[in-house]
């Protein structure tokens, strides 16, 4: 057996670590997470069959926390930029829009008519897929400018109606977790 040489002082004292800290740090987690934007009618608990998508498909990489991108949906034959909020938790995935142009005041969910953030239940097995409705305000300085379509239309009040159909759905899949 050879002798391998004495160690310093330093390190037999520990303020040398005998390992570097970025061989101790574990890889980083990276998810896949794919937005799609398609047409149709209300959306589905799962992905339906049939709906033809509206644009490119958006491929984000996201840390194990969750990531932040600016995409472009189509609002009204429109393209309107919007902030991707994604947020991974233990049990799924928190996905909240922000609207990123003047024309649009709020984004709130289709089915529960709240804004905020969107809880997606994960699947811990697979990939996580799922179809989920907005509907989007338009700002209150583009609606005066809008004239009532007849005498019998209120301009203002505290009229709500509920719409039928969502003014954007979107396809989120997301991929398990996968070292980088």
């Amino acid at each position: 057996m050879k002798d391998a040489a004495p160690l310093s002082l330093q390190s037999q004292l520990g303020s040398i670590p005998l390992i570097s800290p970025r061989a101790m740090a574990r890889q980083a987690a990276v998810r896949m997470v794919r937005l799609t934007q398609i047409s149709g009618h209300e959306p589905g608990e799962r992905g339906a069959a049939g709906r033809d998508t509206v644009g490119a498909v958006r491929e984000i990489a996201c840390p194990e926390t969750g990531c932040q991108q600016v995409v472009s949906l189509m609002v009204d034959n429109t393209p309107q930029p919007f902030l991707a909020d994604i947020q991974f938790v233990g049990k799924g995935i928190y996905l909240t829009l922000h609207s990123r142009s003047a024309a649009i005041a709020a984004v709130v969910e289709f089915r529960l008519g709240r804004p905020g953030p969107v809880f997606i239940r994960g699947n811990p097995s697979g990939t996580t897929e799922q179809d989920i409705g907005f509907n989007t305000a338009a700002a209150l300085s583009l609606r005066r400018l809008d004239p009532p379509a007849d005498g019998k239309t209120l301009a203002s009040g505290n009229v709500y109606t509920r719409k039928r159909v969502p003014d954007l759905v979107l396809r989120v899949e997301v991929d398990q977790a996968k070292e980088k």
